[in-house]
């Protein structure tokens, strides 16, 4: 019902706008796919999601705080449950915070979306493990970095897989500065590289991979992957059949890089 009213700012019934508090709830599932959030906050502090699909897929963020922990309200925690941002479309003023939030297991993916001059993500502080945080592939399109910020500044990388797969970089500022990896896959492999940035000040990589390879292998890097492959299509074959395709005029650079 809450997302019936998000679908369309312009009508008298609209919701859009208002401050929306799901704080402590536990989500197995649910949709919010097309709303329309401009203006207003909106707090997952304190959730869980333990399992099944949670959509903001071709969702709409402009001038709104979305809260899964913002460093003084308890911080939600992924615990076997996805949630998907495929394809929406962060706007001036869109900010989501992921500050210490627990990355247990299940996944976070942004796929296909568009973040334009002006909107803000972050992760700062938060532990990823044995969980999966995609802004691209294997089975979406990487996202669209147009401007705006996305930052894991102080992040602590366990386990599990951060990926921006065949991404395109234009203008945003994506920071890895002071991020602590003990043995997470980072993966940039097909990414394309206009402008913008890509930092990794004071960082402490001990252990894991960061790749930028162009035509690295990801089941080589990450395994398994979020979602089932067709047991006889690997490699590119398998990413064709969900419709990743390597974007044209990727940038080549070293193979993949194995810090000690």
């Amino acid at each position: 019902m809450i997302a019936e009213h998000l679908q369309d700012p312009e009508v008298e019934s609209s919701w859009c706008g208002y401050d929306l508090d799901f704080s402590g709830a536990v989500f197995d599932g649910g949709s919010f796919a097309g709303s329309h959030f401009v203006g207003g906050s909106i707090s997952f502090a304190g959730c869980r999601f333990v399992d099944g699909k949670f959509l903001f897929d071709r969702s709409t963020l402009e001038d709104v705080h979305v809260d899964f922990g913002d460093g003084e309200s308890v911080p939600a925690v992924f615990d076997g449950g996805m949630v998907h941002f495929i394809g929406a479309h962060f706007k001036v003023g869109a900010h989501l915070t992921f500050i210490f939030t627990e990355f247990n297991s299940g996944a976070l993916e942004f796929g296909t979306s568009e973040f334009l001059p002006g909107s803000v993500i972050s992760f700062s502080a938060c532990h990823l493990a044995d969980a999966f945080v995609s802004f691209g592939g294997p089975v979406w399109r990487g996202a669209n970095f147009l401007g705006g910020s996305v930052s894991f500044a102080g992040a602590e990388f366990k386990s599990g897989s951060l990926s921006f797969m065949g991404a395109s970089f234009s203008g945003s500022h994506v920071s890895l500065d002071d991020i602590t990896q003990t043995g997470t896959a980072i993966i940039f492999d097909d990414a394309s590289f206009g402008s913008g940035k890509v930092t990794f000040k004071n960082a402490k990589l001990s252990s894991g991979e960061i790749s930028f390879g162009l035509d690295a292998d990801p089941a080589a890097v990450v395994s398994p992957w979020p979602l089932p492959r067709p047991p006889r299509r690997q490699g590119r074959a398998a990413r064709r059949l969900y419709g990743w395709v390597p974007r044209p005029g990727a940038v080549r650079t070293a193979g993949g890089s194995h810090p000690d």
